[in-house]
């Protein structure tokens, strides 16, 4: 094998590599989100009471953002 292809290979497989680590990352980005987002709902109760139900629903339409994404991540 000549030093050429070597590189090459070498170059592919940190790319593929870096490619599974940044679609895990993303996975478990997408995750937490999911969960986090609503939860923060309670601080939205103790600081915006009068804004309550839409921040609730603003809150939901992330979350199915992201579920849409996390979606085209799998």
């Amino acid at each position: 094998m000549n030093q050429a292809a070597g590189a090459s290979d070498l170059a592919r497989d940190y790319h593929e590599a870096d490619r599974d680590v940044r679609l895990h990352n993303s996975r478990v980005g997408c995750w937490l989100a999911l969960v986090l987002v609503p939860l923060f709902w309670g601080l939205d109760l103790l600081f915006y009471p009068e804004w309550i139900w839409e921040l609730l629903g603003i809150r939901l339409l992330c979350d199915v953002a992201v579920a849409v994404v996390l979606g085209l991540l799998y």
